[in-house]
């Protein structure tokens, strides 16, 4: 403080200057704090606008939809659950017992389809387009149920028609011409049979070799003036069985 010419006490104007700084400070800290929570504030209401404009773009299908997607969900169900018997059938040894009973009974169960003019076709379209509606239908919305519908269709396609054609060879030729079909390619199969090279079979046993041994007997009593033919069970130490 400082006396003026009257006698009374002023104050200086470097004395009021942190004073007014201080409050100025104060002034302005309020100020940015008020416009930052602000700016916070109102890109908070942007993201939550953005993400329920998302949302709502990835939404699933509403009651409707599902409804009326629901039967061809239970449709290709049903059609991979029979695509698997027939599969079963077809490809169960020709040696086996119920092979002439799985072969029978799909034959009993297809005949009458194929007997349907256009239908196997029919079948065919409606895998096709329900795989390419629920693909597109993926693709734009990101759902991922509809993509595994649409790669279920895809594969009921592909293995159906597969099927169509096993199944109208065997309705043509009969169940037991089929198994006499069947009997005969594999003796072939046994009479062609040529053995695997011998350095092949050493490099797949070599692992092995370690853990598993094998010992023979009787072989100096095998005569060696004559061709042999040798039986055995995994004469390559089972390696053959994945095979």
């Amino acid at each position: 403080n400082s006396s003026s010419n009257n006698g009374e006490t002023a104050s200086s104007p470097l004395s009021l200057r942190p004073s007014t700084t201080f409050q100025e400070s104060r002034f302005h800290n309020s100020t940015t704090k008020t416009f930052d929570r602000l700016k916070y504030q109102q890109a908070r209401s942007r993201f939550k606008t953005n993400s329920a404009e998302k949302y709502q773009s990835i939404s699933p299908p509403n009651a409707t939809t599902i409804m009326l997607l629901t039967p061809v969900d239970v449709s290709l169900c049903f059609h991979n659950i029979f695509n698997a018997f027939v599969l079963f059938a077809h490809l169960h040894p020709v040696e086996s017992p119920i092979k002439k009973v799985s072969l029978k009974t799909v034959h009993d169960v297809v005949s009458p389809v194929h007997s349907i003019p256009y239908l196997p076709s029919s079948i065919l379209a409606a895998c096709v387009i329900t795989a390419a509606i629920s693909g597109r239908y993926a693709y734009e919305t990101g759902d991922t149920l509809m993509l595994v519908r649409a790669i279920v269709a895809a594969y009921t396609f592909a293995c159906t028609s597969i099927f169509i054609k096993l199944s109208d060879t065997m309705i043509k030729l009969g169940v037991k011409r089929t198994l006499d079909i069947e009997r005969e390619v594999s003796q072939e199969e046994i009479v062609k049979f040529v053995p695997p090279n011998k350095t092949l079979c050493d490099t797949l046993i070599a692992p092995m070799k370690p853990f598993l041994r094998v010992d023979s007997t009787g072989l100096d009593r095998i005569p060696d003036d004559s061709s042999h033919l040798y039986v055995m069970n995994h004469s390559i130490l089972g390696v053959e069985m994945p095979f």
